[in-house]
């Protein structure tokens, strides 16, 4: 008996860790992954945009072309301070208890709007409201409180800029060119252009093909 309980343990050990867990199917766009054991709630997600592993997303909106990396967490909820309990039986109704408000008297759920080509590291934790730009990274183990500006690079606890990845111009550039807004089928004929170090130089380039392809439309 003790054989079979033992079996059954390492069975349903194996099916939780390769559980995928995805509550909310809004987005109706594609090529999105979501590694095992991943809880995504009430949130969207963009094209060519993962999740890796054991991380809990809630209400939460991410962009095109991130990167989300194993055991963060964001969006995950805040207590109100301010009264005589923290506990949820004091200002929720959405939970198991016996005890409850007739109506819900805080709402701790405020939407994280994470951008495009935006690196999230692993063990991450990003509060409720917060805002990350476009191009964004935010290291390992970093805890973000605060809004965090496109194209800064983000680490520690509490999380505090550390560096640009460009000048302010070149980041200006970056956020019009909008890149990760273009086709799939664009994307792959100039891949070349957009994988080169030369990212300053091959600007103007790009900008050319943007304006191509707008006038193609």
């Amino acid at each position: 008996m003790k054989k079979i309980r033992k079996l059954i343990r390492i069975i349903l050990s194996k099916v939780y860790v390769n559980k995928k867990i995805v509550h909310n199917k809004n987005s109706q766009n594609k090529n999105k992954v979501f590694f095992p054991n991943v809880e995504f709630v009430n949130s969207q997600i963009g094209d060519y945009s993962y999740i890796a592993r054991n991380s809990i997303i809630h209400n939460t909106r991410i962009g095109k072309f991130c990167s989300i990396g194993p055991n963060v967490v964001v969006g995950y909820g805040n207590h109100p301070t301010n009264i005589l309990s923290t506990s949820p039986v004091f200002y929720t109704k959405r939970t198991d208890f016996d005890i409850g408000p007739d109506i819900d008297l805080y709402d701790g759920h405020s939407k994280v709007e994470i951008g495009n080509d935006v690196w999230i590291g692993a063990n991450v934790f990003v509060k409720n409201g917060v805002k990350i730009g476009n191009g964004a990274v935010i290291g390992a183990g970093s805890v973000v409180l605060n809004d965090v500006e496109p194209y800064s690079i983000t680490v520690g606890v509490p999380g505090k800029v550390k560096s640009k990845r460009f000048s302010e111009d070149v980041i200006f550039k970056l956020q019009e060119l909008e890149w990760w807004e273009w086709s799939s089928e664009a994307i792959r004929e100039n891949y070349n252009i957009l994988t080169s170090e030369k990212i300053i130089e091959n600007l103007d380039l790009l900008f050319e093909i943007k304006k191509k392809m707008s006038n193609d439309i």
